[in-house]
């Protein structure tokens, strides 16, 4: 579940960066396409960096990690394992948004792209403001199920 072979990250630098996720959900709305497109494909590629190969190999980590320290803000380290897991759904939701949002400008699809961006938008502001992680909740209520039902099977 806990993911100790990579070293802990900065739980300040990951709220700036839910920050950065809640301005491009926003952005997505005001924004001209292929300016929203840009910022989400940004995104999705940070995410995939982040939550596949090593959370501090992305560029917008470092940066914000480097702005806390610059700034005085003091490190809050925690597991890597459940803010990789928020990377990786992050990547997932970035895709199915940015097929969306495209489908949309072809005029298949309509206004669907919005559900997954205001879900993304309001997911990251709660962890941006008051510092509350929906994925990394989910993420430890993804295994506690999992345990119980591999109890139960066995």
């Amino acid at each position: 579940m806990l993911r100790f072979d990579i070293p802990n990250i900065c739980g300040n630098t990951y709220r700036m960066n839910a920050f950065w996720v809640m301005t491009t959900m926003v952005a997505m709305f005001f924004m001209p396409m292929p300016v929203g497109l840009a910022m989400l494909a940004l995104l999705a590629f940070e995410s995939f960096v982040r939550g596949f190969i090593n959370p501090h190999k992305g560029v917008f980590y470092n940066f914000n990690n480097k702005v806390c320290r610059s700034m005085g803000i003091k490190e809050v380290r925690m597991n890597a394992g459940s803010k990789m897991f928020t990377d990786k759904l992050v990547f997932i939701a970035s895709l199915v948004i940015f097929g969306l949002y495209t489908a949309n400008s072809f005029g298949f699809v309509n206004t669907m792209w919005q559900i997954p961006t205001i879900m993304m938008g309001i997911a990251s502001a709660v962890d941006t403001l008051i510092g509350f992680c929906v994925a990394c909740w989910s993420y430890g209520l993804f295994y506690k199920v999992r345990d119980k039902m591999r109890m139960a099977a066995a």
